[in-house]
């Protein structure tokens, strides 16, 4: 893959947190396309599918916000020790 793929369905449109492509052009080519897909991300709504999108560029989530998972499930021990 040498670009971003654009998705004109409707379906992209109104339910972007439904995507799986999440993170697919790697190496990442610039902080703004980290950004992009750091952005389409927020869509998602299953923390179980964002901690796997992440893991593919090697980062991981400190806590979960508005996701409908208990508060001491929803944070690393990472963020834990802040």
């Amino acid at each position: 893959m040498t670009g971003i793929d654009y998705d004109p369905t409707r379906k992209s449109l109104y339910k972007p947190g439904d995507a799986d492509d999440f993170f697919q052009l790697l190496p990442l080519p610039s902080e703004a396309a980290l950004c992009a897909e750091m952005a389409r991300l927020a869509y998602v709504k299953q923390a179980e599918r964002v901690e796997e999108y992440l893991m593919r560029v090697d980062f991981e989530p400190l806590f979960f916000l508005g996701y409908d998972i208990p508060m001491e499930l929803s944070c690393s021990p990472a963020a834990a020790a802040i």
